[in-house]
């Protein structure tokens, strides 16, 4: 990974940062939490062979936004057992920490490191990625349910294992559910992600339906 592109990216998103606190009053500040499980589905496939493994994953997301500038965190955990290929059956720990800018209501681009460590008998796969993403959210139902969608590439990764780094995107879709004026909801959403690692010699493909309740407060 380029150390130095991570930290550019982040720099460029903290810039507002200084004039939504310099606008005092005139910014909001603004949390949200969220608790969930999902149904995770791993695909790796390095050379010839195909491997399938699924389980479920259980944690939470939060983003603490003033004016414009947010945080966002999240962290997950879990176990994947095997449904193909060679027996193999791995725990899962996933996190982020990604900083954006919500230039207007319906739109916000952010950016930050996301990891991931697979851990069998035989040792620990880490991958620690760069990314920058945009997301998208507009009411379908007024005050009822929101729509959300995001999309992201991953701009730079670090993983040890033989194969380097060559490219990555994924994308999330979803819909929020919440009676009028309460600060509560329930979410359903799917996400995809494939990161290819030398070359295409290794592409790795993982996907999720997720199932959660969060809490907003302003």
């Amino acid at each position: 990974m380029r150390p130095s592109l991570g930290l550019c990216l982040l720099a460029a998103l903290a810039l507002p940062l200084a004039g939504a606190m310099a606008q005092g009053s005139g910014s909001r500040l603004y949390y949200e939490m969220q608790l969930d499980g999902a149904e995770v589905y791993a695909n790796p496939v390095i050379g010839s062979v195909t491997s399938s493994l699924s389980g479920t994953v259980f944690g939470g997301e939060g983003r603490l936004a003033f004016g414009p500038v947010g945080l966002e965190l999240g962290y997950w955990q879990g176990s994947l057992n095997t449904q193909s290929g060679p027996a193999s059956n791995e725990d899962i720990v996933e996190g982020k920490a990604l900083l954006g800018i919500t230039p207007v209501r319906w739109f916000r681009i952010s950016a930050g490191p996301f990891a991931r460590a697979y851990t069998t008998p035989a040792g620990t796969e880490r991958w620690l990625s760069w990314r920058v993403q945009g997301r998208v959210e507009q009411q379908l139902v007024p005050e009822t349910v929101r729509g959300y969608a995001e999309l992201w590439f991953v701009a730079s990764s670090t993983v040890n294992v033989v194969q380097p780094f060559t490219s990555g995107r994924g994308g999330r879709v979803g819909l929020r559910l919440a009676p009028p004026r309460w600060p509560a909801w329930l979410t359903l959403g799917y996400g995809i992600e494939q990161v290819r690692l030398g070359s295409g010699s290794r592409i790795d493909t993982v996907d999720r339906v997720t199932l959660g309740v969060g809490y907003s407060r302003r």
